[in-house]
């Protein structure tokens, strides 16, 4: 990855990402802020879908609404790049297999063919079908009809089709449909210009989590004495996630953050969020946030847990560094994300198969591209039990690119052994020195990792 003059593909896909993420955390303020609206969004999920971690999980028409329109506006967009290259015919051919690798990266379902260039996809149907999410684009009314939820080719036909989904809610239906179509108004962020990814553009693909901490985002919330600290719950723990990754070889190289649910303006009634992304690819970083400070008192280091964490486990972290130092909070993404701003040093899940790629992928880039990174926990404890901890350093990270084939449903994708989220290479080997001290060299309780 270099950083120059002129407009790179990875420029524009991560531009094209950032302004996806700002109108999904537009349609996400939205949805929250009509009452009305909200009561008829959400919907349980059930069989291979539901989150085996709680008893109650929710899908929501926003959830599914959100990753459509990052697909759709990702493929447009860049798209429109193309359109503006230079006439050079093999610079075209080059150019389309860039842009078209960051389209159909974003792009699995059959509908999105209908809003793109049918003789682009003709000729690279190679490219076609990369994307990955958590949420399927069905969506099931009160009458009990099924509809699959599409961005249409105007604002009329979006809120035709969203007003059937909506039981004939037409004024639901009218407001998600111009949240869609409207273009959010961004800061280009300076950062961004000239980005250039050296990877194979045929070689990307993307995870999404649309609204990562559903739960939060229903039940609402807000803190406002937290601010130095991770929020232990509520509105702030929602973020929209996108990561892009290596077909081949599976590494995260490039990812978006937004927290849709940062300000809130009492006199309006309104929220305002924050977005961050990072670049990684290469052995080159770049990133919206700077890396941790490495001169920081060992007294600082903190760790972020999920409320839902085993107790026995964060008994043993507590007793390692203080309970003033061991942070609750929800959502995998906000606890990564957490790490990612200097919030805590480490965010770590003893859970197999508690937190998914769709889940990972983006802040695991974000990590990447700061010094830090996310591996599994089963992993470091064994490594580091044979080898000492200067194996730490080589401990394999998450890969994104292959399904796990003995499970079923969603727990394909699941995080396989655990996790843990870092900033430095420093914080990795602090936490887990502490489990393996704890547990012994001979112990089995970490077998269920």
């Amino acid at each position: 990855m270099s950083i120059s003059g002129g407009c790179g593909i990875t420029a524009t896909l991560l531009h094209c990402l950032v302004q996806a993420s700002e109108k999904a955390a537009a349609i996400a303020r939205l949805c929250r802020s009509e009452n009305a609206l909200f009561e008829l969004l959400v919907q349980e999920k059930t069989g291979g879908d539901k989150n085996k971690k709680f008893v109650s999980d929710f899908k929501t028409l926003a959830d599914v609404l959100i990753q459509e329109v990052i697909k759709h506006d990702v493929g447009v967009k860049v798209r429109h790049c193309s359109a503006s290259a230079p006439s050079d015919p093999v610079y075209h051919l080059v150019h389309h297999l860039y842009c078209l690798s960051a389209l159909t990266s974003l792009l699995c379902f059959v509908f999105i063919i209908r809003m793109l260039v049918t003789h682009v996809f003709l000729q690279f149907p190679v490219l076609v079908g990369h994307i990955h999410g958590e949420e399927n684009s069905k969506f099931t009314n009160g009458l009990g009809e099924s509809e699959t939820v599409r961005v249409c080719a105007s604002v009329a036909d979006t809120a035709v089709l969203l007003t059937r989904i909506l039981d004939g809610n037409a004024r639901a239906g009218q407001l998600l449909a111009h949240a869609v179509h409207v273009e959010p108004e961004i800061m280009v962020d300076h950062r961004i210009r000239g980005l250039r990814l050296d990877e194979p553009p045929n070689n990307l693909a993307i995870w999404v989590d649309p609204i990562d901490s559903t739960n939060q985002y229903i039940q609402g919330g807000y803190n406002m004495s937290e601010h130095t600290r991770p929020h232990s719950q509520g509105l702030p723990c929602v973020t929209v996630l996108i990561g892009v990754y290596e077909r081949i070889g599976g590494l995260p190289v490039m990812g978006v953050v937004n927290q849709p649910f940062v300000h809130y303006d009492g006199e309006n009634g309104r929220w305002s969020g924050n977005v961050f992304w990072g670049v990684c690819c290469n052995g080159e970083q770049a990133s919206s946030l700077s890396p941790p400070d490495s001169t920081s008192p060992a007294d600082t280091f903190s760790l972020v847990l999920s409320s839902s964490e085993d107790r026995a486990f964060r008994s043993t972290l507590e007793e390692a560094f203080g309970p003033d130092n061991i942070y609750l909070a929800a959502g995998a993404g906000y606890k990564e994300l957490c790490v990612a701003k200097g919030l805590a040093s480490v965010f770590v899940s003893s859970e197999d198969g508690g937190t998914y790629m769709w889940d990972s992928c983006g802040p695991h880039a974000l990590l990447r591209a700061l010094g830090g990174g996310i591996v599994r926990l089963k992993s470091c404890l064994e490594d580091y039990r044979h080898k000492g901890p200067s194996a730490l350093a080589s401990t394999p990270q998450i890969r994104y690119h292959k399904p796990l084939l003995s499970r079923e449903g969603a727990q394909q994708w699941a995080n396989e052994g655990g996790l843990v989220a870092y900033s430095s290479d420093k914080s990795l080997c602090a936490v887990i020195e502490a489990l393996a001290q704890a547990c012994g060299p001979d112990d089995t309780t970490t077998d269920k990792l």
